[in-house]
């Protein structure tokens, strides 16, 4: 790479793409608007942390990691509104690119960016996650394979409750399958934060202990002020336990106004379980949205009267069932 690129004064947006890069004494990038670093290789770690943070004007930020000689990746961003970080899934599992744990020994991620307001994470894997001033957040979004562990001085309690401390202040909260299992091994027998500005809840329901069912409940109780739940299922419900012995969190006596229910696998008695549950609990449910495979509809026709039937703790309540299939409508109750 030219070194003028590095002081180039008019350049708005770099994507540097599998890219090894060599040391350079200084950068000057004073109207980047937009930075996408893709799978390259960095001398140091101060390298990539003087690139980030002699961006002055820089708002979107996108760093898709590979073995990069990078440990502990640092941004600090007084003007960063939006960051993507993480790996290629592929990257993970080949052999020669494998994050093993000789790799991740003492990895890091910090972030300080009190203007970001939307952050995802997607398949990140470093070890400690240390979130700063972050009180612009709308959006957090985090896709598979994330996880926190214990790091020297640091319980793998305290890293997780610290992470979710750094992130309570979002409005929506999209949340994958690994981040509900880390709040279930790491938090079970701690406090979450409360999320108190947070509206919009997207998860997924991968398991039907009561153990399992009693954290997600406590996550519904740490969000007062929750207004919508995109809920999927992604395990065999046939067996779930009653819905009777989960607790009402405040949300649901409160602020609940949406939520939308979908099951992966069928048959889909389970999602009829769940959606009894909102429907009976929550005070403001304005509208349930549930989507049910075509052969379960024909396989039990009397399943849309059963909907029909449910008692609604909300007069305003109306049930909306769509064809997984198709994407359509089949009616609303």
């Amino acid at each position: 790479i030219p070194v003028s690129l590095y002081i180039c004064e008019t350049l708005l947006h770099l994507r540097l793409y599998r890219v090894s890069m060599g040391n350079f004494e200084s950068v000057s990038l004073p109207h980047l608007k937009t930075l996408c670093l893709e799978r390259n290789i960095y001398p140091n770690e101060a390298s990539v942390e003087s690139l980030i943070s002699s961006c002055p004007v820089l708002e979107d930020l996108t760093i898709l990691r590979i073995n990069d000689n990078v440990k502990v990746l640092r941004v600090h961003s007084q003007s960063l509104t939006s960051f993507s970080v993480g790996y290629h899934p592929c990257d993970l599992i080949r052999k020669y690119n494998y994050y093993s744990e000789k790799v991740r020994e003492n990895s890091g991620l910090v972030i300080d960016a009190p203007r970001l307001k939307y952050l995802t994470f997607n398949y990140e894997r470093s070890k400690s996650k240390i979130m700063r001033n972050l009180s612009s957040l709308v959006k957090v979004n985090v896709l598979s394979s994330f996880d926190i562990s214990s790091v020297a001085g640091c319980s793998e309690q305290q890293m997780a409750h610290n992470f979710f401390t750094g992130i309570s202040r979002v409005r929506d909260l999209i949340i994958s399958r690994d981040m509900m299992r880390l709040i279930f091994y790491y938090l079970k027998g701690n406090s979450l934060p409360q999320f108190c500005n947070l509206s919009y809840l997207k998860t997924n329901l991968s398991e039907t202990s009561l153990a399992f069912l009693d954290i997600f409940t406590k996550l519904l109780e740490s969000c007062p002020n929750l207004k919508s739940i995109a809920l999927g299922l992604t395990c065999f419900l046939d067996d779930m336990v009653e819905m009777s012995v989960w607790s009402v969190p405040k949300c649901l006596l409160s602020s609940l106004e949406f939520v939308e229910i979908k099951n992966e696998h069928p048959p889909d008695d389970g999602v009829l379980k769940v959606a009894r549950y909102f429907v009976e609990n929550s005070v403001n449910l304005k509208k349930l949205a549930l989507h049910l495979h075509l052969f379960f509809l024909e396989g039990n026709p009397a399943v849309l009267n059963d909907l029909l039937a449910l008692p609604r703790r909300s007069s305003m309540c109306q049930i909306e069932v769509f064809n997984v299939q198709s994407g359509r409508s089949r009616g609303i109750f």
